[in-house]
């Protein structure tokens, strides 16, 4: 770990997972966790023993959908007051998808 993060550990359907972060962004790491952590335990509920990887996966795919919905509607509506800064979104994204790539191939 190195000066500039911090370490948060998430639980998503039983399971830890540590992160680092930056530092101040401990809580809306947790936060997201838990999200995702809804979800995942959603799929697990309907899905049966479907495996941690494939729940993930599925958890994943139901909340990029529900942001594409999101952005898609944004796109409609009117222009916001404030822009997005598009390069740091992509590199959430990216961190995020390498998170889940990471997940799923164990």
């Amino acid at each position: 770990m190195s000066a500039s993060s911090s370490n948060v550990t998430v639980t998503i359907n039983g399971s830890d997972y540590p992160m680092s972060c930056s530092p101040g962004e401990e809580e809306k790491v947790r936060a997201l966790g838990a999200r995702i952590d809804a979800v995942a335990k959603q799929v697990a509920a309907a899905s049966g023993p479907i495996g941690e990887s494939r729940i993930l996966v599925m958890a994943a795919l139901i909340l990029t959908d529900q942001l594409s919905d999101l952005e898609e509607g944004a796109a409609n509506a009117s222009p916001p007051s404030s822009s997005v800064d598009e390069d740091q979104l992509a590199g959430v994204i990216e961190n995020l998808a390498g998170r889940i790539e990471a997940l799923t191939s164990r």
